[in-house]
């Protein structure tokens, strides 16, 4: 048993894989404290059996106790996602130590059973929709990178903390742009200029790249972006899980 985990800004996510089969998923929000999360991962992982885990993290605190944790009954193997692992593609991008782990892994993800460094084979874009929204570029087996943004509820919590008398709003999809009322001018404003900006950034992509690619989403938003936004292709919640499973097998040891 393998058990693939993807520590978030908002949420930890783990996967349960039985030969490259997805068995299981399970999560926990961050919002019940780093310490917390980290002792029910634990417990989730020793429950489960799993001999390996990996980790795709953006926040070290909680993956760094889970590997504390884990380390001191040294029953589980660990590996951890990063540029300097082998990997589905070569990193083009110009900081790779800059380069958030998570866009690794849902790279990796979309890349699995893909021969993308194939003549013929359409780009690859990868859209993870979450706290921050990135959106990634691999083509010809080479990963480009790509702009990221803010997601909606990062923009709602900027309106909410840097003004003084503007309402906090409920994060819906408006039935109007010509607003009536102050909270519905903010969730106008934030939902309808996030999946147009993301539908901008997809267009300069297609652009830049001159021909088609392939369209692939993730994250807590990826159900809107698959609903407004005709250029993408599929939708995966998993990626990231699926992802870091895959950089274990291209990493066995």
């Amino acid at each position: 048993m393998i058990c693939a985990l993807d520590i978030g800004n908002s949420a930890a996510k783990g996967g349960l894989f039985e030969s490259d089969e997805l068995s299981a998923t399970f999560r926990e929000p961050l919002e019940i404290g780093e310490s917390a999360v980290a002792e029910r991962l634990v417990r989730r992982i020793h429950e489960s059996g799993a001999s390996r885990v990996g980790f795709s993290s953006v926040v070290p605190a909680v993956s760094g106790a889970v590997s504390e944790l884990l380390a001191r009954s040294g029953k589980v193997g660990l590996f951890r996602v990063g540029p300097d692992v082998r990997l589905p593609f070569e990193l083009a991008y110009e900081t790779p130590a800059t380069l958030g782990v998570d866009r690794i892994a849902a790279a990796a993800g979309a890349c699995a059973g893909r021969a993308s460094d194939e003549t013929g084979v359409p780009p690859l874009v990868v859209v993870d929709a979450g706290t921050a929204t990135t959106v990634d570029v691999v083509d010809e087996g080479r990963f480009l990178g790509g702009p990221i943004l803010p997601g909606p509820e990062l923009l709602r919590r900027a309106m909410d903390s840097g003004t003084a008398q503007l309402p906090d709003v409920e994060l819906t999809w408006p039935g109007r742009a010509i607003s009536r009322t102050t909270a519905e001018a903010i969730g106008a404003g934030i939902m309808l200029g996030f999946v147009d900006a993301v539908r901008g950034l997809l267009l300069r992509v297609v652009d830049e790249l001159g021909r088609q690619p392939t369209v692939v989403v993730t994250g807590g938003w990826s159900e809107l972006l698959m609903e407004k936004i005709a250029l993408v292709g599929r939708r995966d919640p998993q990626l990231v899980l699926r992802g870091v499973n895959y950089l274990m097998s291209l990493n066995p040891t």
